[in-house]
């Protein structure tokens, strides 16, 4: 269990720096359109979906 918790600490981590500068930057243009929505929209939400998935891994994992 303490190793699943720090590797979420570690995933979230990485969560946060990815979504400032300077990577954040790579990701920033309007162009190209990925599903619709432009890059930079689809870097934050794919990293919203991701960071919801391991949170419900964690949860998952605790209630055994």
């Amino acid at each position: 269990m303490r190793r699943a918790r720090r590797a979420v600490a570690l995933f979230f981590l990485v969560a946060f720096l990815s979504l400032i500068w300077p990577v954040y930057s790579y990701f920033a243009g309007e162009r190209p359109l990925v599903l619709g929505m432009p890059l930079s929209l689809f870097y934050v939400a794919a990293w919203l979906v991701a960071s919801f998935l391991v949170l419900l891994g964690l949860f998952l994992l605790e209630e055994r």
